[in-house]
């Protein structure tokens, strides 16, 4: 028997801490030809649109149904495809067959408002929903109370005095939606109470390039919790505090316990998470390197191609320059290898690359002298140079030579032609002439290796074999046509 609703009367004894039910009346409800139609999804609280499917289990019904709360006739609207809901309603539907209806089913849906960007959130001053999709994480403290996030709009300090338990790193793109409640502490933008914050999950992971702002407290207070660049300042000392900034009023503060050693009255760029305490503005430096002794620095920068050779008579630490990465090659037969590294040795030939991709330069970053070991380099191809090679031969005794080169191909390693390497850059040396350091494609359509991927080369086989030793002849590479001639 299907029960449409119970009554109960209740009585309490006097004095006591438990109820008695002294009656319970069940009223039955009609069992009717046509079954009640069963709604997919379940009522509740949703952030994305969602497609809804009605099915009756009654043999050649029709559904209609309404999304204003009123009851559905047949005269409403007829069911035939799932429906797609984006905003808070109650559906409701009825089958019918042969003029006999079934009862109504219902269900009550609530989309609430979903802020796109942080800033938009940070406007509203509210509890509720923030998407993150596409947004960076700029840090994460060792104690992962803090996660800054910065998105096109701005940026935002997600914030657990528990410790969040999450996945997430430094540099990572994210895909979510977080449930909060914008909380400034101090004056600083937070989003504390985050119900979930497993919801956020990573897509890639991508450099984390420092915005260069001017030494004023107006542009940290336009970068609240994002990793901002001060170039050329100077570190003072004024009552056992250290500050930087045009008027020194920027404190330099180690809030993540990194140990760095401060010297005053000297050039430096400094690097760091922009925060404000109350009125007193501050840098948070997130390692040692983020402090630049411009006297103890060398500049680096990379065109508009997005890659660049380079060789310098220091040892460098590029560990905290972000917007660079540093690569080494390698070579096996025909196969090239490129390997990033971080501390460079002195005199030893690298190809930097824009974190950024192709189509937007690195003005010159000061990258400091290496203090410390230098990461182990091995059989690396590319042959720095100290002096101006005036002109660089094609072949030598040592192998086959080729120059980094925007040519025809596009931006890759070209055979060198009697052209000149300048002071301070590197050329790559082959034992052998392979034709896979020339960058995109030719007239047939046979493609080359783009060093800008920076991945392992492996050869295949029109059937798909792999070549550990190939020799002349066609070959695929990365999904491509490749020739070596």
């Amino acid at each position: 028997m299907n029960v449409e609703s119970t009554e109960a009367n209740i009585t309490i004894s006097a004095g006591s801490s438990y109820a008695v039910i002294s009656t319970i009346t069940i009223t039955p409800r009609e069992v009717k030809a046509v079954a009640t139609p069963v709604i997919s999804l379940a009522e509740g609280t949703y952030t994305e649109s969602q497609n809804v499917t009605i099915t009756c289990e009654t043999e050649g019904a029709t559904i209609h149904y309404t999304l204003d709360g009123n009851d559905p006739t047949t005269e409403s609207l007829a069911y035939s495809n799932p429906i797609t809901i984006s905003q808070s309603c109650t559906l409701k539907a009825i089958a019918v067959k042969d003029n006999d209806l079934s009862y109504i089913a219902s269900a009550s849906y609530t989309f609430p408002t979903v802020y796109t960007t942080i800033t938009d959130f940070m406007t509203a001053n509210t509890t509720g929903y923030l998407n993150l999709t596409g947004a960076q994480v700029v840090y994460i403290d060792s104690d992962k109370k803090n996660i800054y996030v910065r998105d096109n709009s701005g940026a935002i300090d997600l914030y657990n005095s528990n410790s969040f338990t999450t996945t997430l790193k430094t540099g990572d793109i994210l895909s979510g939606t977080i449930y909060g409640k914008y909380s400034p502490y101090k004056n600083l933008p937070e989003i504390t109470n985050i119900t979930d914050i497993s919801v956020l999950t990573s897509t890639s992971n991508e450099a984390v390039v420092a915005k260069v702002i001017d030494g004023t407290t107006s542009a940290i207070a336009a970068n609240l919790c994002d990793l901002v660049k001060i170039e050329s300042t100077e570190i003072a000392l004024s009552n056992d505090k250290y500050y930087v900034g045009d008027d020194a009023d920027i404190q330099l503060f180690d809030n993540f316990h990194v140990g760095y050693t401060v010297t005053t009255g000297k050039a430096v760029d400094v690097q760091g998470i922009a925060v404000v305490y109350n009125t007193t503005y501050e840098l948070f430096p997130r390692v040692a390197e983020d402090i630049v002794y411009l006297d103890n620095a060398v500049a680096v920068s990379i065109g508009e191609a997005g890659l660049a050779t380079f060789c310098s008579d220091k040892a460098l630490d590029f560990s905290a320059v972000d917007a660079i990465e540093v690569y080494i090659a390698t070579l096996d037969g025909q196969n090239i290898t490129f390997t990033q590294i971080h501390k460079v040795p002195a005199e030893t030939g690298v190809l930097l690359r824009n974190a950024l991709g192709e189509g937007s330069a690195v003005a010159a970053i000061n990258v400091p002298v290496l203090s410390g070991d230098a990461d182990a380099v091995t059989d690396n191809a590319l042959v720095g140079t100290l002096v101006e090679i005036p002109s660089l031969a094609s072949q030598t005794e040592n192998g086959y030579n080729y120059i980094l080169n925007n040519g025809s191909k596009g931006i890759g390693f070209y055979k060198a032609n009697n052209q000149k390497v300048a002071a301070g850059k590197a050329y790559l040396q082959a034992p052998l002439e392979v034709r896979s350091f020339i960058g995109f494609g030719d007239e047939s359509g046979i493609e080359s290796i783009n060093l800008s991927t920076m991945s392992n080369i492996h050869y295949f086989d029109l059937q798909g074999r792999s070549v550990q030793q190939p020799t002349k002849g066609l070959y695929i590479v990365n999904g491509k046509k490749f020739v070596i001639k």
